[in-house]
């Protein structure tokens, strides 16, 4: 663990600071004290010393917590086997423990990457008793086996199995060279500053998993009668952060769409939409369409109108799912035909248009 100013050891300073300039204020500066006898002065002591005593001990305990926490972490570090089906399993693995040797608990943190899609998802949280020289797990068991029964994949790890999600007829699209570490390095480095963004998760907690195009469409195309026809992405990209399998926050990326290459990170987002986003893909996995065909996950907004939805495009059809606040205008997590959803927002774009220009026109 980080040793870092946590509300026991902030407590604890503060206590500490307020004990000693009390005392000082006592003993050399309030009249008051000054002058009492010494049989006054002992009674006043022996009052001001029973719960300065009992604070002073929350203190101490708090810090050298806070400091054998800090050294019970060892041995922390990264490893990865590639799996013959190409995937690269990945385990961030440390020993939690005395720091002075003895037995203690190998912590092991599993994620199954696809460099061909740039998707990385958690599949195993592995802790098991272990001495200082225990080796960590891929170090024990260096060729993980996989087996494939119906939908699934499972991972034999020694004596451990992992189980990774269904395989779906979702496809994401490649992701943009560079662009998933660029927004890992973007976010641990606000998580530096701010610990509690993203639910005061570390990085080496969370995963960076599914990863879409961001598509938006103009008010004026809109009230014409055209939606998906009239999209642009401008190389707008969104990646998810997870956290087992809840969605803590977004990422945004713009990249180069010809030379599929990362250009920078796009901010950090802990807003509902990513779990409104999760919950609305998910959902799509158990279209009848999806088992039929493949569709390949994109975002669709316009924010004159407050319009947001995960748009399903396949070879044949295109499914959009409104998400997020709707104010009773269409229905969220409702499947809708591009010619449904036209209808729907063609009034709605003649109606801003008609309004004053604002900050979204």
């Amino acid at each position: 663990m980080t040793l870092g100013f946590n509300n026991r050891i902030s407590w604890g300073l503060i206590v500490i600071s307020n004990v000693a300039v009390f005392a000082g204020a006592i003993y050399f500066r309030l009249p008051f004290f000054l002058s009492r006898t010494n049989r006054q002065r002992f009674l006043i002591s022996a009052v001001i010393a029973v719960p300065t005593v009992f604070l002073t001990y929350y203190c101490v305990v708090a810090l050298l917590t806070a400091a054998l926490d800090f050294g019970s972490t060892s041995d922390k570090r990264t490893e990865s086997v590639t799996l013959p089906s190409g995937e690269v399993l990945v385990n961030h693995t440390f020993r939690e423990g005395p720091s002075l040797g003895g037995s203690g608990e190998r912590m092991n943190k599993l994620f199954l990457n696809n460099p061909a899609k740039g998707t990385s998802e958690l599949v195993g949280d592995l802790n098991y008793e272990g001495e200082p020289n225990t080796p960590s797990l891929l170090a024990e068991s260096p060729h993980p086996q996989e087996f494939i029964y119906g939908d699934e994949k499972i991972l034999v790890i020694g004596s451990y199995l992992c189980q990774r999600i269904k395989f779906g007829n979702l496809p994401y699209p490649k992701a943009p060279d560079g662009g998933r570490q660029m927004v890992y390095d973007n976010a641990n480095e606000i998580l530096q500053h701010d610990p509690r963004f993203l639910g005061g998760f570390r990085m080496e907690e969370l995963t960076i998993a599914e990863h879409y195009r961001d598509y938006g469409v103009g008010t004026k195309d809109l009230a014409s009668g055209k939606l998906l026809s009239a999209t642009k992405s401008d190389g707008n990209w969104t990646y998810l952060f997870m956290h087992g399998t809840n969605a803590v926050g977004a990422a945004g990326l713009i990249a180069d769409e010809k030379a599929g290459k990362a250009l920078k990170a796009n901010g950090l987002y802990q807003t509902d939409f990513s779990n409104e986003t999760l919950a609305a893909i998910r959902m799509a996995e158990q279209l009848p369409q999806v088992k039929k065909q493949d569709y390949e996950i994109r975002r669709l907004d316009s924010p004159p109108i407050l319009f947001v939805a995960i748009w399903l495009h396949g070879k044949s059809d295109d499914i959009i799912i409104p998400v997020g606040a709707t104010f009773g205008r269409w229905n969220a997590l409702q499947p809708y035909s591009e010619s449904q959803m036209i209808k729907l927002l063609k009034p709605e774009a003649k109606k801003k248009l008609k309004e004053p220009p604002g900050m979204f026109d």
